[in-house]
């Protein structure tokens, strides 16, 4: 069920071992991760274990995970994809990062709204969500513009590095 996706300006394709040193150079980097569920990579060893750690499930039909390339050079800048899918696809989360020299140019907004029609009309999803750490104004913004609502609920909390922050849910709904 994986594909490929190509838009205006990126390639969103699986991950590949050959990544490992342009995901270490977000993945290694304290900002680009500070509102990341997982820690910083400390060593690009580390980001070489997690590329290797990740093939084998794109073989499960299950894991929804792109690398971010651009078009024009073929630079890998991020990566976005599924978690959490739903055996009964009734609902995934999405997550996304893309390095922080390539924020605010909307390449973030063409990833998503390319993978909300993946779910919506691949995988059938009937809502997808996020959960957002509340600081993170950069990924609110950017779920806003995907047209995700906050949902009605309390705060809930997010863990990094065993602490506890405030987080919001977002999400939009298939409507077909």
């Amino acid at each position: 069920m994986f594909k490929e996706i190509v838009t205006e300006r990126l390639h969103l394709r699986k991950i590949k071992s050959l990544d490992a040193e342009s995901m270490f150079s977000y993945a290694g980097n304290k900002e680009t991760t500070k509102y990341m569920a997982w820690p910083t990579h400390n060593s690009i060893e580390e980001t070489q274990e997690y590329i290797k750690s990740i093939m084998p499930l794109y073989k499960t039909k299950k894991y929804y995970d792109w690398a971010i390339e651009l078009k024009e050079n073929g630079k890998m800048i991020g990566t976005c994809g599924f978690v959490n899918v739903q055996a009964n696809k009734e609902f995934a989360e999405i997550g996304y990062i893309i390095h922080q020299d390539y924020h605010k140019k909307g390449y973030g907004t063409e990833a998503v709204q390319s993978l909300i029609e993946f779910g919506f009309k691949t995988l059938r999803l009937k809502k997808i969500y996020a959960r957002i750490y509340k600081e993170n104004k950069i990924s609110i913004r950017l779920a806003k513009k995907c047209k995700f609502t906050l949902e009605v609920q309390p705060e809930h909390c997010l863990a990094k590095d065993h602490i506890c922050f405030g987080a919001l849910s977002y999400s939009i709904k298939n409507l077909e």
